[in-house]
C-alpha cells in the first residue's frame, strides 16, 4: 500500500507540473504579445515598416550571431527571417552599400632607447643580512636594521624621545 501512495504522489505532482508548464507558456506568450505591440507602435511611429527591420538585421547579421545564449533562438529566427525578406526586397528598398572602412595602421615598434626605461634592477646588496640597529627595550625579539618600512614600535619611541634607548651598540 506504501507503494501505491507513492504512485498516487508522483502522478498528481506529475499533472501539477503540466498545470505550471501550461501557465508558464501562457505568461510567455502575453509577454512575447505585449512586446510585439510595444515593437509595432515605435515602428510605425517612425514609419518603418517589416522591410526596413529585416534589411537592417541582414546587414547587421554578425551582431546577431553575438546574441546571448538566451537570446540565441529569437537571433536565429530573425536571422533566418532577415535572410528570406532580404532575397524578395527589391534593390530600391536595399538601401545603398557601405564601403569597408580601411583598418588604421599599426603603431611603429618602440625603438632601442625607449626599451631601456625598464624597472630598474634591484641593488646588489639586495639580500644581504644587515645587522640590528634597534632593539626595543622590553621586548627582545623585536628589532629592526634601520631599513625599510620603519615599525610601529620605532615610531611611538621616536615620538616619546626615547629612541637612543632603544640603539644596540656596535661591536
Amino acid at each position: 500500500m506504501n507503494t501505491l501512495s507513492i504512485q498516487a504522489q508522483i502522478t498528481k505532482l506529475r499533472k501539477e507540473r503540466l498545470a505550471l508548464e501550461k501557465q508558464e507558456q501562457a505568461l510567455i506568450n502575453k509577454t512575447y504579445k505585449e512586446a510585439i505591440v510595444q515593437i509595432r507602435a515605435i515602428m510605425k511611429g517612425a514609419g518603418l515598416g517589416l522591410e526596413d527591420l529585416v534589411h537592417y538585421l541582414a546587414s547587421n547579421s554578425s551582431k546577431l550571431e553575438q546574441v546571448s545564449p538566451a537570446q540565441s533562438s529569437v537571433g536565429k529566427t530573425l536571422k533566418s527571417v532577415a535572410q528570406v525578406k532580404e532575397e524578395k526586397l527589391p534593390k530600391a528598398l536595399k538601401g545603398p552599400k557601405v564601403p569597408k572602412v580601411a583598418k588604421a595602421p599599426k603603431a611603429p615598434k618602440a625603438s632601442k632607447t625607449t626599451k631601456l626605461a625598464k624597472a630598474p634592477k634591484p641593488s646588489s646588496r639586495a639580500g644581504i643580512k644587515v645587522p640590528i640597529k634597534y632593539q626595543h627595550p622590553t621586548e627582545p625579539a623585536l628589532n629592526w636594521s634601520g631599513r625599510g618600512k620603519t615599525p610601529a614600535w620605532v615610531l611611538a619611541l621616536k615620538a616619546a624621545g626615547e629612541l637612543e634607548k632603544a640603539l644596540v651598540p656596535r661591536v
